[in-house]
């Protein structure tokens, strides 16, 4: 670096300084419902209500909305060898866009290999040949072993 470099470098960072104590002391401008600011500026803190719990919304069975979304019938290409079946899952549901839970009793792997097949095709090969439980709640799909 050249010698001038160092008194540009502080002049700058000293006018930044200043400009930073300068909106420091600009005044606390009190919001509607928020406790006054104290001396130093903060606000106390308020201690909220606990959220109280929301009642389901019952949905007559004409008005459901189809399992799953609809980037399900999405063509893709999949090629695992000896995966574990909770990312292959995951590796789906990044495909098609939704959200998936694994259960803690699906441990297998899972070695597949599909050309141009539909998200909800290759799902449903996973959950046929090791025998697991797929439910859908909105756009997360719910992933368990089947009980025998």
């Amino acid at each position: 670096m050249r010698p001038g470099s160092f008194v540009w470098l502080f002049a700058v960072l000293a006018l930044a300084g200043c400009a930073a104590h300068a909106r420091s002391q600009e005044p606390v401008v009190p919001i509607a419902g928020l406790p006054e600011p104290e001396a130093d500026g903060r606000r106390a803190s308020r201690r909220l209500a606990p959220i109280a719990p929301v009642e389901p919304i019952a949905i007559r069975p004409d008005e459901a909305p189809p399992a799953g979304p609809t980037s399900l019938s999405r063509r893709i290409d999949v090629d695992l060898a000896r995966a574990p079946i909770a990312e292959a899952l995951r590796l789906l549901a990044d495909a098609a866009e939704f959200d998936v839970v694994v259960g803690d009793d699906v441990i297998d792997e899972v070695t597949m290999r599909l050309r141009q097949v539909r998200v909800r095709d290759a799902l449903d090969a996973i959950a046929a040949t090791h025998g697991l439980e797929m439910e859908w709640r909105g756009r997360v799909l719910l992933v368990r072993a089947a009980h025998r």
